[in-house]
C-alpha cells in the first residue's frame, strides 16, 4: 500500500517530487490544503474552497475534523508540501479511505468525500 512511487505519475497528474514534496501537473483541477503551495510555474488561480455544503460545515464544527481547502485551476506545475511531512500517494478506484483531515494534502475534486467521526476514537 505504501509502495515507493517517487517520480512515478499517478492518474490526476500527481507525482512525488521527493518524499516531502508533491508535484501536480495541471490542466487538472485539484483540491489542496490551504497554505500548502510551495511554488508554481504557469497560469493558475487559487480559490478558497468551502466546507462542501451546510452538512459538512456542521460536521466540521461538531467534530473538529475537516481540512481548510483551496481549489487550484489552470495550467502548469504546482508544488505542494506541508510541514516537511512525508507524503504517500494513494490511487483509489471504487474504494474508500479514512484520513485525518490535518494529514490530507491534495486530491482530485471528482473524489466523493465526507467528514465523519471515527467510532471509538478518543477526544
Amino acid at each position: 500500500m505504501f509502495g515507493n512511487l517517487d517520480g512515478q505519475p499517478v492518474p490526476g497528474g500527481f507525482v512525488l517530487e521527493n518524499k516531502k514534496m508533491l508535484r501536480v501537473q495541471l490542466p487538472h483541477e485539484v483540491l489542496a490544503k490551504q497554505g500548502s503551495m510551495v511554488a508554481f510555474q504557469g497560469q493558475m488561480d487559487f480559490d478558497y474552497e468551502g466546507a462542501g455544503g451546510l452538512g459538512k460545515l456542521f460536521k466540521k464544527a461538531v467534530t473538529g475534523e475537516g481540512a481548510s481547502l483551496m481549489r487550484v485551476r489552470g495550467e502548469g506545475l504546482l508544488y505542494l508540501a506541508d510541514n516537511a511531512d512525508d507524503i504517500h500517494l494513494f490511487y483509489l478506484e471504487n474504494e474508500g479511505l479514512t484520513v485525518n483531515g490535518r494529514n490530507l494534502l491534495a486530491f482530485q475534486p471528482q473524489l466523493s468525500w465526507d467528514i465523519q467521526r471515527v467510532q471509538g476514537a478518543g477526544v
